[in-house]
């Protein structure tokens, strides 16, 4: 059940949409209801039955923790051991994100901290990459965020280790927005002097706002596209489903959610949801 967190998560794992400073998940998609209350969401996993009975168990969970109703902490364990393969902690200032760290398998892996103009949005996102096996010695990772009246662009630097030639690594996001929502994401790469294309997205959404369709050109001219759905709580489904069943706790969020599709398959989700006193 692909969908736009996914898209995100991936954009930002990259170092892409660092200049967004969203905090890896919306709550919508989650349908989470009364969000100050909620100070914890733990054990999230999706098992899956295929049309020939076959279950694909839960590779991973999702945790989450609040505070009023903003993300402090965001961390997925591996399963079945349940070892922590990565944590992203948020600091805010009042509404305002100012600091966040990445840790990787327990270890503090890079802390980014944005700038903001007199407007409010972010103007560049500076990180500080900590020795690895990835960038050697570690360094500083730069985004930079340049806004016009319907676009935001980002460009985007961080060095590379042991390269023979290249110190720096440099890509460009154009992101255009129409009525507030992003209707547009085009990638470039630095090669030889210039940028170089690499792919663009494409969105599309209904009446109420919610996408309801996702593309992608490759630099080959390939098309991918992806069109989504929605269930009776809001929740996004896949291509092909046919019957959308919830259990749900006395604050009216749901616990555990099945997708049965036409095909036979099953998608079962489960949370923990921890309430404050």
């Amino acid at each position: 059940m692909k969908c736009l967190v996914v898209v995100l998560l991936a954009l930002s794992s990259a170092g892409f949409a660092q200049c967004l400073t969203l905090p890896l998940e919306d709550l919508a998609l989650q349908g989470l209801k009364a969000v100050p209350d909620v100070q914890a969401i733990s054990d999230h996993r999706l098992n899956v039955t295929d049309a020939d009975g076959t279950l694909r168990a839960a590779a991973e969970s999702k945790n989450w923790v609040f505070e009023n109703g903003q993300v402090k902490a965001f961390f997925l364990r591996h399963l079945p051991d349940g070892a922590e393969v990565f944590r992203q902690e948020y600091q805010y200032d009042r509404d305002r994100l100012v600091n966040s760290r990445f840790y990787s398998h327990g270890e503090l892996s890079s802390e980014s901290k944005p700038l903001y103009d007199v407007q409010g949005r972010v103007t560049q996102v500076d990180t500080t990459q900590l020795p690895s096996r990835y960038y050697g010695a570690g360094g500083r990772v730069s985004d930079r965020c340049f806004y016009g009246a319907n676009t935001m662009t980002e460009v985007y630097s961080h060095p590379l280790k042991d390269h023979p030639r290249v110190q720096e690594a440099l890509w460009k996001a154009e992101h255009v927005y129409q009525n507030g929502r992003l209707v547009q994401r085009t990638l470039w790469f630095f090669d030889q002097q210039q940028f170089v294309f690499a792919h663009e997205n494409t969105y599309r959404y209904d009446p109420a706002g919610r996408l309801v369709e996702w593309t992608e050109t490759s630099e080959s001219g390939a098309l991918y596209a992806e069109s989504y759905r929605y269930d009776q709580q809001g929740l996004q489904v896949p291509a092909g489903f046919e019957q959308v069943d919830y259990v749900l706790d006395t604050r009216n969020n749901w616990v555990l959610r099945t997708v049965r599709l036409k095909d036979g398959s099953i998608y079962q989700e489960s949370r923990n949801i921890l309430y404050r006193p």
